[in-house]
């Protein structure tokens, strides 16, 4: 029997929305996440790109890799997370507190990257480095700092 694969668990390092499309993306300490929509102040089309997660470390290497240090906030994802990597995570299941998303794509970048800083969508194509997207499963009230846990397989 094979053995089990261990949850990583990292932390929510900051949160963010958008009031409209394309508007820029505002920080805020906790919100309101609601089962199959998403987070309640956010204006988003109803599909399985609900929310939307940044790794840290993968942020990090993207502004170097541009040789400046950038906001996070130009990547325009909800969720900026620690201590998790989300490469080849479709499928795989993540508690941001106590909200439960499961994560169906990889973000892709698209050309409003460039629009943000040039040469920005290049560098976010390889690793993962855009992000994930999910659905949520499990709405719930979520905060900076609380736990995040990634299960896979």
């Amino acid at each position: 029997m094979a053995k089990p694969i261990e949850p990583t668990v990292g932390t929510i390092k900051a949160i963010a929305y958008r009031d409209k499309r394309r508007e820029d993306m505002q920080p805020i300490e906790s919100c309101e996440v609601i089962t199959g929509i998403g987070l309640a102040i956010e204006d988003r089309p109803a599909n399985n790109r609900q929310v939307t997660i940044l790794d840290h470390r993968a942020w990090l290497v993207t502004c170097k890799k541009l040789g400046t240090n950038l906001s996070w906030l130009m990547r325009r994802a909800n969720f900026l997370v620690e201590g998790l990597d989300l490469q080849d995570t479709v499928g795989c299941t993540i508690m941001l507190g106590e909200m439960r998303v499961v994560i169906r794509g990889e973000t892709k970048p698209c050309a409003l990257m460039d629009y943000q800083h040039q040469g920005l969508r290049e560098v976010l194509k390889p690793d993962w480095r855009g992000g994930v997207f999910g659905e949520v499963l499990d709405g719930a009230t979520v905060s900076v700092g609380e736990k995040v846990i990634l299960r896979r397989g």
